[in-house]
């Protein structure tokens, strides 16, 4: 006969409390006359006889009959104890699940249920965890000093797991009883399951799971998760959670916020826990950093990062949540760098910096409107999320993705240096720059970052300005409503004046005055340092630069800026009133020495072009520029010597400067016929500099200069030159092409006239094999000039030349060369380069299907060179072929050189059919659109996806002017039925 549910709720009150007549011949150990009472009360009750002996017989050595003696003579009567309680509950949980969902417990049941779980849980689950693991007894009553641990393993897997089965039977009955579970005993359930697990006992793993996944609030959850593994509530520990527990629990955790607005409640958890300093708490914020970024072993790690950057990323837009995550959202980044980079790259890095990228490039697909010109949320957003995640980073931080954020250094600069002054978006952009610029390194790091940007950017043609708000001046009821809200509500403009150089460089500036003064005196001085060196380098490089071998430079627009810099620096420097520190002064005299080493160079060849009667004009701008820097050079070094005695480390300096300034008078004393007296007395006062500083003037009699070459006519060096071809000297055959290639791209008047191109030709090609890299490279330079200067018959003779097969890494890369020469060479013969194409395009082609990297990437920079000069002609009758060797390369290839110039030659297909893409490529654009969308949303490289983007958007442009011309060319019909 079963137990009813009635009198089973009668014996919870003696699993907590002693009868009257126990209580007063009741056990000296309170427990063990707890144990014996509740035994008695069962055995009474006849309907449970049948069960109880069948429980008890469960466990060896076992009965009725002597279960009270045993309890008696036991040390630890914690397990008897819980097995009398276990019946009781198990009892309880069969009774009332009989009763259906529709049974309602009273709340004086519910009250009785809920004390004897607090007996219980001590007596049936504490003893048998590992120290660390939930939370012990004596944190839960102050009564209690020590609850001894079971060290046996085998009956602590036991016991457990009858103590959490009959948890789960009882949660299961009804409602009520699992509203308890998860209120009152969550954090013991999972202690005690992850403990069986640790086990390896996985008998209730099923049950667990569902429950604490399935049954429990998440936020509630993930703060019984937070305290089990050390966390908020339970203060002054005295052992730590096991590592073990931590694994598990940091598994789980991964698991509840991988799920759908995880993060919503993990830091919801942190919000009611952590209390109003744990937002500012790097330690902390750092360790759950750490969590977020580590991914479950039942998870695929893609899978599992991309759904928590998602997450973050989406409360980032928040503004509640983006002020109390500012550090961890830092932090998150910071450790996400390192594990999962790509995707950041992509949902990151992409999102701030796509918008800046795209404008930069192109207005389509952007809306121009009249309150905000191109400034839209997506701007708005990634500007929000960039000061966000820089400003909350400590300085002693590397910044992540650094080279990605120098891309748009200048184009924020250039937008803080146009912002209204205190405006928010001028505070912000302050700060973004402030610490692009201190994530370079030292400051002579930082100096060459700048001016690597300033010079080296791309030609942009225009930039972008914020300007003051525009306003209407009528405005229509209820149109305030749909006006878009803005966390920078400016106007966003783009601007084509000719100033972009001159704007560019003072927003670099403008950015520099933001530091503080001792920080930035010490940039000023290594920019000015860096940037009068490159000045005078540049001259160098030009002289021995060829046009269709190597890459493109713009010499003139390299110096201008330069020069700017120079110029506005020295601006700064002198506006700063402050006296100058050791380090300022060392670094005035390497300016010095760098101008003085410049002209020493300048004046040898002037001297040397004199002296050998091969006059050449002389600008007299130039020669007055080298006049005022040797006065400005002298001026300073006079300053210094000054104050340079109370400083060894100056003087020492200035004493190695004094080679560079002897070199220079003796440049002087040996030319003073072709001197002018202006040099001649600046060369005197440098003698009087060097005797102050302690050097010895240069002996009268040494003034002939190591540069000075031997005098001759222009007809014999060209003579000379040709000869030298036969060298067997690597570096004089070198230089003889080199000097061939000067001569005919500059006309050389005395030279151009004889030379024989014929002759030249076949002289070129002896050196054309030549294993040594210098004169091979200067042997294709010098046959890309010819071709250029004699197009008839000499190009289509390259042309020749360039289809011939040749086996070999040599004759790859001898084709390789070849064909970037030609295409430069097209581009510069425009409407010729169609003539040739069929020629070049299948060599090419094949070329892509070699094994080396580089020889891809050449023939596909070369191929998309000449089609983009063919301007949409020729190419028609093999864009199938071409199409498809994209698709392969995109499919197949896995260097990001490779995959870079594959999607650029696909741009170069859009950008040479221009609108007329319906004409030239009809058939095609519909794979090329598909192939260009999974490029922009999977590709793991950041330059093929921004070119993909650019050609889905060249794309649509292209599409929309073609549908517009259609409208305009017929009329439409209505027809009325």
């Amino acid at each position: 006969m079963a137990l009813q549910a009635e009198s089973v709720f009668g014996l919870l009150k003696f699993c907590t409390q002693l009868s009257e007549e126990d209580a007063r011949n009741r056990n000296p150990d309170p427990l063990k006359a707890l144990t014996i009472s509740l035994h008695n009360k069962i055995c009474r009750k006849k309907d449970a006889q049948a069960d109880y002996d069948a429980f008890l017989a469960e466990e060896a050595d076992c009965s009725k009959e002597n279960f009270a003696e045993a309890v008696k003579t036991h040390d630890d009567a914690r397990g008897l104890y819980a097995r009398c309680v276990t019946f009781v509950l198990r009892k309880l949980a069969e009774e009332v699940a009989q009763k259906g969902e529709d049974y309602l417990v009273s709340m004086t049941n519910l009250t009785s249920v809920e004390k004897t779980l607090q007996f219980y849980v001590p007596a049936a689950i504490l003893p048998f965890l590992d120290p660390g693991v939930g939370a012990p007894l004596e944190k839960r009553s102050t009564l209690v000093k020590f609850w001894q641990h079971v060290e046996d393993p085998e009956t602590c897997r036991k016991h457990l797991h009858e103590a959490m089965d009959c948890l789960f039977k009882l949660g299961n009955a009804c409602k009520s009883f699992q509203f308890i579970l998860n209120s009152k005993l969550l954090g013991d359930v999972i202690a005690g399951c992850e403990q069986l697990l640790h086990f390896d006992d996985r008998r209730l793993e099923t049950q667990y799971e569902t429950f604490i996944y399935d049954e429990v609030h998440r936020s509630h959850l993930i703060a019984q998760f937070l305290t089990l593994i050390g966390g908020f509530c339970i203060t002054e520990r005295r052992v730590p959670a096991p590592a073990w527990l931590q694994n598990f629990i940091g598994t789980r955790l991964s698991n509840v916020v991988s799920r759908e607005n995880g993060l919503v409640f993990l830091f919801g958890a942190f919000d009611d826990l952590g209390g109003e300093h744990f937002w500012t708490n790097f330690a902390t914020l750092s360790k759950v950093a750490l969590l977020l970024t580590t991914c479950p072993k039942s998870q695929k790690p893609k899978d599992y990062y991309l759904n928590v950057t998602k997450q973050l990323l989406d409360l980032m837009k928040h503004q509640q949540w983006a002020n109390h995550l500012q550090m961890l959202f830092a932090l998150f980044i910071e450790e996400g760098s390192k594990r999962f980079r790509g995707i950041l790259d992509v949902l990151f890095i992409d999102r701030i910096l796509a918008p800046f990228e795209r404008l930069m490039e192109s207005t389509a697909g952007f809306e121009k409107t009249d309150l905000n010109g191109y400034w839209n949320q997506e701007f708005d957003t990634s500007l929000k999320l960039l000061h966000v995640w820089l400003s909350a980073l400590p300085r002693i931080t590397q910044v992540p993705f650094v080279n990605r954020l120098h891309r748009v250094f200048l184009t924020l600069a250039v937008m803080y240096d146009s912002s209204p002054k205190e405006s928010l978006i001028k505070q912000h952009l302050e700060l973004i720059l402030r610490r692009i610029v201190r994530a370079s390194g030292t400051p002579d790091l930082q100096a060459q970052s700048l001016l690597n940007q300033a010079i080296l950017a791309p030609k942009e043609t225009w930039l972008l300005c914020v300007e003051p708000k525009h306003k209407k001046m009528v405005e229509e009821e209820g149109e305030e409503l749909e006006k878009p809200v803005y966390a920078y509500d400016i106007y966003l403009d783009i601007h084509t004046d000719d100033d972009i150089l001159k704007t560019k460089i003072w927003a670099i500036l403008a950015v520099l005055e933001t530091f503080p003064k001792q920080e930035m005196r010490k940039l000023v001085m290594e920019l000015l340092r860096r940037s009068v060196k490159r000045w005078r380098d540049i001259d160098g490089r030009e002289s021995m630069k060829s046009r269709f071998v190597g890459a493109d430079e713009d010499a003139e627009t390299e110096k201008l800026t330069t020069q700017y810099i120079m110029r506005s620096i020295v601006e700064i420097y002198l506006s700063d009133e402050d006296e100058n520190d050791g380090e300022d002064m060392l670094c005035i005299v390497d300016v010095c020495d760098v101008i003085l080493s410049g002209v020493c160079g300048k004046l040898l060849e002037k001297f040397d072009r004199k002296k050998r009667l091969d006059f050449v004009k002389e600008e007299p701008e130039e020669a007055a520029v080298e006049m005022r820097s040797i006065e400005l050079a002298i001026g300073i070094l006079g300053g210094v010597i000054v104050t340079a005695d109370s400083d060894p480390e100056l003087m020492k300096t200035l004493s190695k400067m004094t080679t560079t300034m002897s070199r220079f008078t003796k440049i002087v004393d040996s030319n003073q016929v072709h001197a002018a007296q202006e040099l001649v007395a600046l060369s005197d006062s440098v003698k009087k500099l060097i005797e102050a500083i302690g050097g010895v003037a240069p002996p009268k009699d040494d003034l002939k200069p190591k540069d000075h070459q031997k005098p001759g006519t222009s007809t014999d060096e060209l003579t000379a030159c040709l000869h030298e071809l036969d060298d067997p000297s690597e570096p004089i055959r070198g230089h003889s092409l080199i000097m061939l290639v000067r001569w005919m791209r500059q006309k050389t008047p005395g030279i151009v006239e004889r030379m024989d191109p014929e002759l030249l030709y076949q002289k070129i090609l002896t050196q054309i094999d030549d294993p040594d890299s210098y004169v091979f490279l200067a042997a294709v330079g010098a046959l890309a000039e010819l071709a250029f200067w004699q197009t008839e018959p000499y190009l289509g003779k390259l042309v020749a030349f360039f289809a011939e097969e040749r086996t070999g890494d040599e004759g790859l890369m001898l084709r390789c060369k070849l064909g970037e020469a030609l295409c430069k060479v097209f581009a510069q013969l425009g409407d010729f380069a169609p003539i040739y194409f069929s020629q070049m395009v299948g060599v090419l082609l094949k070329m892509t299907a070699t094994g080396d990297e580089l020889v891809k990437a050449s023939a596909l920079g070369s191929l998309a060179e000449l089609i983009v000069a063919c301007r949409g002609r020729r190419f028609d009758s093999d864009i199938n072929e071409i199409i498809f060797c994209i698709d392969r390369l995109l499919l197949i290839e896995k260097s990001s050189l490779v995959r870079r110039q594959a999607v650029n030659l696909l741009r170069s297909v859009l950008a040479s059919c221009h609108y007329n893409i319906f004409e030239a490529i009809p058939d095609n654009l519909r794979d090329i659109r598909r192939s260009l969308s999974s490029l922009w949303k999977t590709d793991r490289d950041e330059v093929v996806r921004l070119h993909a983007e650019l050609a889905l958007i060249e794309i649509k442009e292209a599409i929309s002017t073609h549908v517009k011309s259609l409208e305009a060319t017929y009329t439409n019909r209505r027809i009325r039925i």
